[in-house]
C-alpha cells in the first residue's frame, strides 16, 4: 500500500476485492474535502453523488481502476435515496444526478424508478 491521503490509499491490489473498500473509503472521506457539513441544505441522494463524483475522479487520477459492479453499486445507492428525496415533496433532481443514474439499467427498483419518473432534466413525469 502507498501513502495515504484524505485516509485515501494511492496503490491496491484490486484482486483481493480491496478496490471496494477503498472507494467507499474515498467516498467518506471526500465528504470532507468536497465541504459537506450538516445543515448545509442539500438533500442526501447529492451528497452521495459529489462524493462519489469526487472519489471517482481520484481514483481516474491516480490510476485506480474503478469496477463496473462499484459504480453499479453506488449508482443504486444514490438512486435510492434520490427516490427517498422525491417522495418526500423534493419536485426536480440535479440533471447531472438523473443522468449518471440514466446510464445504465441494472434491474434495482430504485434505478427503476428514477428511470421511470424523472425525465433527463431531473422534472418528475408523474
Amino acid at each position: 500500500m502507498g501513502p495515504r491521503r484524505f485516509g485515501v490509499e494511492d496503490r491496491l491490489d484490486t484482486n483481493t476485492g480491496k478496490i471496494r473498500l477503498f472507494l467507499h473509503r474515498a467516498s467518506r472521506d471526500s465528504h470532507i474535502v468536497v465541504g459537506h457539513k450538516d445543515g448545509d441544505g442539500k438533500p442526501e441522494y447529492l451528497w452521495e453523488y459529489e462524493a462519489f463524483a469526487w472519489a471517482r475522479k481520484y481514483c481516474v487520477e491516480h490510476n485506480i481502476p474503478v469496477p463496473a459492479r462499484t459504480v453499479n453499486y453506488e449508482r443504486e445507492i444514490i438512486a435510492e435515496k434520490l427516490r427517498k428525496s422525491l417522495e418526500n415533496g423534493m419536485k426536480s433532481a440535479r440533471p447531472v444526478v438523473v443522468e449518471f443514474i440514466h446510464q445504465k439499467k441494472n434491474g434495482d427498483p430504485d434505478v427503476k424508478w428514477v428511470w421511470q419518473n424523472l425525465d433527463p432534466g431531473g422534472k418528475l413525469v408523474r
